[in-house]
């Protein structure tokens, strides 16, 4: 298992994984899969958002259509500031189909 590690270093708050994909765990990843070529890569971009069209977006809700979605994400009332971070898959889905 592969554990996202912010809240164990002082830049998360411990139950933030609850509102992340796969609550910040993915059971079956298995670090020794990832090429040499792959971590090189990847490294300069480790700490930032990568390329492309990866942004951070501030955001308020001024409307909630769906009170226990909005609470499962953390969305506890109206005019809250919420943060989107989009850094995408480093073209994951484009691999995985050459792979396969």
């Amino acid at each position: 298992m592969v554990s996202i590690g912010p809240s164990t270093k002082g830049y998360a708050w411990p139950e933030d994984p609850k509102t992340i994909e796969e609550e910040g765990c993915m059971e079956a990843a298995d670090p020794s899969k990832v090429s040499s070529s792959a971590r090189s890569r990847g490294a300069p971009q480790l700490g930032s958002l990568g390329s492309g069209n990866h942004f951070v977006e501030i955001e308020r809700a001024d409307r909630i259509f769906d009170e226990q979605v909005a609470q499962r994400l953390g969305i506890h009332n109206k005019g809250q500031i919420l943060v989107l971070i989009h850094t995408g898959a480093e073209d994951m889905g484009t691999r995985y189909v050459a792979i396969t």
